[in-house]
């Protein structure tokens, strides 16, 4: 009888020790940000959202502390996209054009990033809601459940030995508004680099780069002295970064960078006629913009947002004269 009670409170003990050990969503998460970063892979991906649905290649890997990337679409027009770094380089053989451009984290996989973690819990909720199957791998299913209507939720399958999100969606209300899905995978110690070049000759294509917005910092100025801020935000978001972009001899766009952590907003003030202006609302798939004007300046908010939170920002982003 002892001896029976002994391996009974030793099997409890076991399985007390197995369940503390469960990582929390929380924990799933921060290393699934590592993995984003740091896993080298090649596999083949979906993304679809709006009826519309792009199958692309991707090759991703770590060297010499850098994050590097390429995408090759397998449908529709041909285009490469390829990442180092903060370089974004996009090839489009049909239209011989390369565009080169500083990469900003905004993809529904570089969304999360520790900073966002950190921040997550204010604006969110998280949960384990049990397992899925992905690309043939087990997975660790997660929840991030928005806490109001400014923004939505994400569900992430997280692959059980590297961490990896292997499918990501994007929701609102239950449906579905995009979906991020490997259907193949292999992961690798190493990966040649002739797999992070293009596989088109470039010689003769024209060649546009973009140019960088120059930062100016939270409290940042333009040539009128002029600070443009929002007087009313949606719960959780906070005013990230401003720049300036020259798009013409005497023209500038100001951008500003609005986010909770996870979901980001822009808005870009820009001279009034530089181009057709944004009346009121506009939707692409989970996109949405409110664009109106302000005196001579033209406002444009858009983001991966509810229409709600892009008509807010717009409407209370306002001028302030700098002293």
């Amino acid at each position: 009888m002892v001896a029976t009670s002994a391996s009974a409170s030793g099997a409890s003990q076991n399985t007390s020790t197995k369940k503390r050990s469960r990582p929390s969503a929380g924990q799933l998460l921060t290393a699934a940000t590592n993995a984003i970063q740091n896993a080298s892979y090649r596999g083949v991906l979906i993304n679809s959202q709006a009826g519309h649905m792009n199958t692309l290649r991707v090759f991703h890997r770590r060297k010499d502390g850098q994050e590097q990337q390429r995408l090759v679409a397998m449908n529709g027009p041909a285009r490469e996209i390829i990442s180092k770094g903060s370089k974004l380089i996009s090839i489009l053989p049909g239209k011989k054009l390369v565009l080169i451009s500083q990469q900003h984290r905004n993809g529904m996989l570089n969304k999360l990033t520790q900073s966002a973690i950190k921040r997550i819990h204010v604006s969110y909720t998280l949960s384990r809601d049990g397992h899925d199957r992905i690309a043939g791998r087990h997975c660790v299913l997660i929840s991030i459940n928005p806490k109001d209507k400014f923004r939505y939720g994400y569900r992430l399958s997280i692959d059980s030995k590297t961490d990896l999100p292997l499918k990501l969606e994007l929701v609102r209300h239950n449906r579905v508004l995009e979906r991020l899905l490997f259907t193949q995978i292999h992961f690798e110690k190493s990966m040649p680099n002739h797999l992070f070049e293009s596989q088109y000759n470039v010689k003769g294509y024209r060649v546009v780069k973009h140019q960088a917005v120059e930062k100016t910092g939270r409290a940042g100025h333009d040539a009128t002295k002029i600070r443009w801020t929002a007087s009313q935000l949606p719960p959780g978001f906070k005013r990230e970064e401003t720049g300036v972009r020259q798009v013409a001899k005497k023209a500038k766009v100001r951008q500003i960078l609005f986010s909770d952590g996870l979901a980001s907003v822009s808005a870009f003030i820009a001279p009034a006629g530089l181009r057709t202006p944004l009346k009121g609302g506009s939707s692409l798939g989970p996109v949405n913009a409110f664009g109106r004007q302000e005196g001579q300046k033209q406002i444009t908010v858009v983001g991966e947002v509810p229409k709600v939170t892009v008509k807010l920002i717009a409407e209370h982003l306002k001028p302030k004269s700098s002293k």
